[in-house]
């Protein structure tokens, strides 16, 4: 879990970012992980956050959440069987 005051682990983070960047087509590593710095910036000032944003993105495709249709460098997509959005 992310300690900060935003109380927002960083998978919860990245599933919620991802409809924001989501075209259909998916959004790049790249892409996704500025948008959570832009978005909650005292998560992205962390000193490990590359290692804990990775470990997310790795454990929502592994439970299905996401989806990398061209492997762990590719894009990355959310999995519309898996995840009902509440917004």
């Amino acid at each position: 879990k992310a300690s900060s005051p935003s109380s927002l682990t960083y998978k919860e983070m990245i599933l919620k970012s991802m409809p924001q960047l989501n075209d259909g087509k998916g959004s790049s590593r790249i892409v996704l992980k500025k948008y959570v710095k832009d978005t909650y910036p005292i998560v992205g000032s962390a000193s490990n956050f590359d290692y804990l944003f990775n470990s997310a993105i790795k454990k929502c495709v592994e439970n299905g959440e996401l989806v990398q249709p061209k492997g762990p460098s590719g894009i990355i997509k959310l999995n519309k069987k898996k995840v009902k959005l509440s917004t």
